[in-house]
């Protein structure tokens, strides 16, 4: 198992860092044809979760705790699928509150619009922004479906009186190891990608204060378009979540609706809105710093 996982984590990253390069060259000659290998990709994805899901409430019903061997997938498969669509979701969410945006921005004290300012970098960025997306909604989907997940087995369980036996400890152990380890490796991914993106615009927010935009009004600005990043990124998860609950609901207690439970989730949204807020206004914070002149200049 060990010799496994750092094989896959070896290849995973060589992988991940070819595939870096090859859009960041493409990104340069202009290219669309890496836009619609990710659609591609993405739809693959979301057919494998959506495949997974219809096995679950068809085929694994009746099997008892069997059904998370393809519940779970179901969830890991479709997030992916709405991660890759980052670029898109985010100009959806964008749109739909852009008019909220710009009245809460405007209550702030901006008087040149800091939230028609964070609408429109949103837009021109999207598939900038859209890479704090990923782990948002892998973070927040596969997080609440493995332990809403449990707790329908739990709940399931002490419905029918069974005692957990070795087998059925070791699998709920699993899962909880499962997800603490998505959520360390979620958050490292989200604090270091959202720094990355926050710290290379130093020069960006020296043009705003130039043109005559505070630094108050620059950090409004970033918290909108984190907001932005936190609601885009919590709503796609939630339904990537769903993908497995309804499933493994109609396999296991023969209820399409979820027992899902308050506590799991505002827990989970909670960490995901603290980490991108904190990370995105800490980087921003910290880049304000440099006086405007030298930002322009660096």
């Amino acid at each position: 198992a060990l010799g496994t996982g750092l094989g896959v984590t070896l290849l995973g990253a060589v992988v991940a860092a070819l595939l870096t390069a090859r859009r960041v060259l493409r990104r340069r000659d202009g290219s669309r044809a890496p836009r619609r290998r990710r659609h591609v990709a993405a739809g693959l994805f979301l057919l494998a979760g959506l495949s997974c899901a219809t096995v679950t409430a068809t085929v694994m019903q009746g099997r008892g705790a069997d059904a998370m061997q393809t519940a779970g997938q179901a969830s890991i498969w479709f997030a992916i699928g709405l991660a890759l669509l980052g670029p898109v979701l985010l100009r959806a969410v964008v749109t739909a509150l852009a008019a909220l945006l710009r009245v809460t921005a405007g209550r702030r004290g901006a008087p040149n619009g800091t939230g028609d300012l964070a609408v429109t970098n949103v837009r021109q960025r999207a598939g900038q922004v859209a890479a704090g997306l990923m782990p948002v909604i892998l973070f927040t989907g596969i997080s609440t479906a493995t332990l809403s997940m449990q707790r329908v087995e739990n709940r399931a369980l002490a419905a029918e009186g069974a005692v957990k036996d070795d087998v059925v400890k070791n699998v709920e152990t699993l899962n909880y190891v499962v997800v603490g380890m998505i959520a360390v490796f979620a958050a490292i991914m989200l604090v270091n990608t959202l720094v990355a993106a926050t710290t290379y615009r130093r020069r960006e927010f020296g043009q705003q204060r130039l043109a005559g935009a505070t630094p108050g009004q620059v950090l409004a600005m970033v918290g909108v378009e984190g907001a932005v990043l936190a609601v885009t990124g919590v709503l796609a998860g939630v339904a990537a979540s769903l993908v497995t609950l309804v499933p493994y609901g109609i396999a296991r207690t023969g209820s399409a609706v979820p027992d899902v439970s308050a506590w799991i989730y505002g827990g989970v949204l909670a960490v995901a809105v603290l980490l991108t807020f904190t990370a995105s206004l800490g980087a921003a914070g910290r880049t304000l710093r440099v006086p405007a002149v030298a930002a322009v200049g660096h």
